[in-house]
């Protein structure tokens, strides 16, 4: 089986890094074996190491046996696909240190719970806390972490007085302890009047 090394390419510069970019020399000498997309990935068994060093130095390399079937299995298998679900927290304990949110490096803190996406059943809780950042455009930077029956996920990023924001997830325990995504943040007036505010996780 004739693999062919893929178009990822670490350039090689004529008299080092700190040359101007017209010294670029020799493109495809550092290509690598990559998957779908474009990332690296070692081919296992009979012949893999020969696979990388032949694709290392830019040609393509002849893999039989175990060696094939390994990268077949391999650069088949399906990129996992994103799990998005919402929950709903109810702000009912929060408050802001400082000068209210009028002043730079005030803190906002909060610790509430959170529902399903009916906003029905109670799944779980919140906290956090966030900087103010500029009174005068209403920018928060925030972090905090939502606790759910088979895990914790937590996020950070800005946060707007007024608009809709979008926040990294960057950790979490538990079933999500491998978790990366973004959550959605969303908050309008519940029909009891209190705030409520839509969490999206769209985790990758």
């Amino acid at each position: 089986m004739l693999l062919r090394c893929c178009s990822r390419v670490e350039p090689l510069w004529e008299g080092g890094h700190n040359q101007p970019r017209a010294s670029l020399v020799k493109p495809g000498i550092y290509q690598r074996r990559c998957d779908e997309n474009n990332q690296q990935i070692p081919i296992p068994g009979k012949g893999g190491s020969h696979a990388q060093e032949a694709c290392a130095r830019g040609r393509d390399v002849l893999v039989s046996g175990a060696g094939a079937a390994a990268w077949i299995a391999v650069s088949s298998s399906p990129a996992p696909a994103a799990t998005t679900f919402t929950v709903i927290e109810h702000s009912i304990r929060d408050g802001v240190t400082g000068n209210g949110g009028e002043s730079q490096g005030d803190i906002f803190w909060f610790y509430n719970p959170v529902y399903d996406d009916t906003d029905s059943t109670k799944v779980g809780s919140d906290q956090g806390t966030c900087i103010r950042m500029n009174p005068r455009k209403g920018t928060w930077h925030c972090s905090g972490t939502t606790f759910l029956e088979d895990g914790q996920l937590a996020v950070a990023g800005p946060v707007y007085d007024t608009k809709d924001s979008t926040l990294a997830v960057i950790g979490g325990t538990g079933s999500y302890s491998a978790a990366s995504g973004t959550m959605d943040l969303h908050c309008y007036t519940g029909d009891d009047g209190s705030t409520r505010c839509e969490f999206v996780f769209t985790l990758t």
